[in-house]
């Protein structure tokens, strides 16, 4: 590890008198020159001294004319200082200055050949600035001199600092040279130096949501950040920071609406220190770029999609929309009595702990599946055939019906026909005869059970099921999807998003202020679920099948796992969100 000073070399000034500079050094030390450099870096030797340190390196930016043209000095500016050469190359003037100053005044002998190093600045930026750095190691400490030089130096000399700290190489200190006659003086750049450190730890946070540089700047001016409110901000930012790369999201909109409280506290402060100045300045980047509506998820996982932060934002959605379709004071879903099951089932089953994920995607998604309703009825009866009196005279021997249940029946009969992958499966699956029979077999019975009604004839539900499906067991299965296989888990969901009903819904506890408008969220829902099984290497059964897909593809969803279809489904489910407030 090696304390460097980095100084842009300016070239001496044939009229300039040497000068007596006093320095930010609280011993009161003054140091003398004439070249530009020379105030500074006698007072950075002096400084790192007074440490128990020493300087062990200079790296000199010089140009051609610093390096070699000889400047002969005003004769009646020189007059008066009769051991001063007439003449001398700037260069060579100020080298030999800082060896006599560190001998004469500190004692010590400068290792000349290792100590100053010199890069030519002739050549382009991009060619010198290699030449800077390969003199710079990891661990060192760099000291940058922002006196010397042309005007565009100091673009240069922060070009060179940004990329040394993209290195991870600390910059310890920046200093300028003020030269004012009998007021000149040394001094820290503290003011802007702590302003970049601010503007790249604030810049880190609003676009990453990290807090590394914030931290590191709240160590690095302990003493004027502890216990107050820029030390609380930071605080505050270190907390969103491991919440949002954890993906532990229990307190997130709780520590958001904190960083917000404090901004506010900052704004109020009437007389503001150099620390609390700087940030009031910047203040107006984090409200602008930070998340705006702390209590709205949509707002956070829009924030972290213009951010890259695309995992966090699925992470997000998948955890906390399910919340904002269960608020009480918008309505989406409501849902006391599954609500209530789920937080008791939570307490038993960690799985569970989310009670508004678990009610939507477990419960509410599939409560077209699980629900006492037509198609628990019909899959009972089709796997578990009773043979019954056939049905030349089925119609006589009925005494009472259940009108509501068989008029449910066909409506639901009618829409398995009107979707398009069951109407495709059960044309492929049945010879057109077999097709026309089921089919002509069903109208006869709505033909029969409207005709007997008008009578008031009342004709029981279950025993003419039993009939239809003793005689065409297999083409129910097939249609209603029921196999001896387990179901794959999306395809209860996406069965559930194909036939449920307010009725269904409301039979199971729930009650859908728009049913039109949820039923998109669900699809995004299920495919976003899908997305994240997939990345956190889920089991076959989670993953999504070829027909599963041609599904979501006919819905002109993108479903291929990569970053962009994953910002692409959250932009639109976001929407999708936003459109049930109407």
């Amino acid at each position: 590890m090696a304390n460097i000073l980095i100084s842009y070399i300016s070239l001496l000034n044939r009229e300039g008198m040497p000068l007596t500079y006093s320095t930010f050094l609280d011993d009161g030390t003054t140091v003398s020159g004439r070249q530009t450099n020379e105030a500074g870096t006698k007072t950075i030797l002096k400084m790192l001294d007074s440490r128990g340190e020493k300087l062990d390196r200079m790296i000199c930016l010089c140009s051609k004319n610093v390096k070699e043209d000889e400047i002969v000095f005003n004769p009646e500016k020189n007059c008066i200082y009769p051991d001063e050469p007439c003449s001398a190359v700037s260069y060579e003037y100020f080298k030999n200055s800082i060896e006599m100053y560190s001998e004469s005044v500190l004692g010590k002998s400068l290792p000349v050949n290792d100590f100053f190093r010199t890069v030519d600045v002739c050549d382009d930026f991009e060619r010198y600035v290699p030449e800077v750095l390969k003199h710079i190691k990891p661990g060192d400490s760099i000291y940058i001199d922002t006196t010397g030089g042309f005007r565009d130096a100091i673009i240069y000399l922060q070009l060179i600092m940004n990329l040394l700290k993209c290195s991870g190489i600390k910059i310890e200190m920046m200093i300028y040279s003020k030269i004012a006659g009998k007021n000149s003086c040394v001094m820290k750049m503290s003011g802007i130096e702590m302003y970049y450190d601010i503007l790249d730890g604030v810049n880190e946070f609003v676009t990453s949501g990290k807090s590394r540089l914030l931290e590191s700047f709240a160590r690095k001016y302990a003493g004027q950040v502890d216990n107050t409110p820029v030390g609380e901000f930071i605080s505050r930012a270190g907390k969103f920071a491991d919440s949002l790369q954890l993906c532990d999201l229990s307190r997130l909109t709780d520590i958001t609406s904190d960083i917000y409280q404090t901004v506010e506290k900052i704004e109020k402060i009437e007389k503001p220190d150099s620390v609390e100045s700087i940030f009031q300045n910047i203040l107006p980047v984090v409200k602008n770029k930070f998340v705006s509506d702390c209590s709205d998820y949509c707002s956070i996982i829009e924030w972290c999609l213009d951010n890259e932060l695309v995992q966090q934002a699925l992470t997000i959605y998948i955890e906390k929309i399910p919340e904002i379709l269960f608020d009480t004071g918008k309505g989406y879903i409501t849902a006391p009595k599954p609500l209530e099951n789920a937080r008791k089932e939570a307490l038993v089953n960690p799985s569970r702990k989310n009670i508004f994920a678990s009610a939507f995607y477990e419960d509410f998604m599939e409560c077209c599946v699980k629900d006492t309703n037509i198609f628990k009825e019909i899959k009972h009866i089709a796997d578990n055939f009773k043979d019954i009196s056939g049905h030349t005279d089925f119609w006589e021997k009925q005494k009472k019906s259940d009108y509501d249940e068989v008029n449910n029946f066909v409506k639901v009969f009618k829409r398995i026909y009107s979707e398009s992958r069951c109407g495709r499966e059960v044309k492929t699956s049945f010879s057109n005869t077999e097709y026309d029979l089921l089919y002509i077999d069903v109208l006869l019975f709505v033909s029969r059970m409207n005709r007997d009604s008008e009578k008031g004839a009342r004709v029981k539900f279950k025993p003419l099921l039993n009939m239809l499906t003793n005689n065409y067991s297999r083409e129910f299965k097939i249609m209603l999807g029921i196999s001896s296989e387990k179901k794959n888990t999306f395809d209860k969901k996406l069965e559930n998003y194909r036939f449920v009903n307010n009725r269904m819904a409301q039979k199971a506890g729930f009650t859908v202020k728009n049913l039109e408008l949820l039923k998109p969220v669900m699809l995004d829902y299920i495919l976003a679920k899908a997305f994240r099984n997939q990345i956190n290497h889920a089991s076959d059964e989670e993953n999504l099948t070829d027909d599963q897909k041609k599904f979501f593809e006919d819905m002109d969803y993108a479903v291929d796992l990569n970053v962009n279809n994953i910002r692409r489904l959250l932009n639109k489910a976001v929407k999708n969100i936003e459109a049930l407030e109407g």
